[in-house]
C-alpha cells in the first residue's frame, strides 16, 4: 500500500504497541471485507490506573476475554429427508490476537538495549476463556499475527454450499 492509513497520521500513533498496530490493522481488514458484520474489540488488555480497574471491575470487565467478538453465527447446510437443513455449526467467532515471532529491544534490566525474540503469549485467564468459549459452541482462537487472524475470519465467513 503506498499511501499511509488515516490512523497512522494521528500524533498519538507513536505511542501504539505493536500489538495495537496489528488490532487496527485487523479493523480496517474487517471493515473493508466484512463491513455488515457486527463485531467488537474489548478493550480490556493495556496498564489502568487503580481507579480505572475498580471502575471497569464492577462494570463488568471480565480477565480473560478475546479481544474480538464476532456476533454471526455460522451455519452448515445439510440434505435430510430430501429438504435442505441449515443447521447451527458456532454461535460466533472470538480471536484473541498476539503478536508473532518478533525482535524487541529490552527497555529494563541488566539486558536494557539488547535485542531480543519475543512472542505474544496467552495469560491463564485467556486459556480458560477460550476453552469455555469453545464448549459453548463458539469458535474461540489465538491468533499470532495479522494474517493468521486473517485466515481464520475468512475460514469462518466462507459461505457453505
Amino acid at each position: 500500500m503506498g499511501s499511509k492509513r488515516h490512523y497512522t497520521l494521528n500524533p498519538y500513533f507513536k505511542y501504539i504497541s505493536k500489538e495495537d498496530r496489528i488490532h487496527a490493522e485487523l479493523v480496517e481488514f474487517i471493515n473493508t471485507e466484512y463491513p455488515n458484520v457486527i463485531y467488537t474489540h474489548i478493550p480490556s488488555e493495556g496498564k489502568k490506573s487503580r481507579f480505572e480497574c475498580y471502575k471497569y471491575s464492577i462494570m463488568g470487565t471480565k480477565k480473560g476475554i478475546c479481544d474480538f467478538i464476532f456476533l454471526k453465527p455460522k451455519y452448515k447446510y445439510k440434505i435430510i429427508n430430501e429438504k435442505k437443513q441449515k443447521i447451527l455449526v458456532y454461535c460466533g467467532l472470538a480471536i484473541e490476537l498476539k503478536v508473532p515471532l518478533h525482535n524487541r529491544v529490552v527497555m529494563k534490566g541488566k539486558d536494557a538495549g539488547k535485542i531480543v525474540k519475543s512472542l505474544g503469549k496467552l495469560s491463564p485467564e485467556q486459556k480458560e476463556v477460550i476453552e469455555q468459549l469453545n464448549k459453548e459452541k463458539y469458535l474461540a482462537v489465538c491468533c499470532f499475527g495479522l494474517e493468521e487472524a486473517k485466515k481464520v475470519i475468512v475460514e469462518y465467513f466462507k459461505e457453505e454450499e
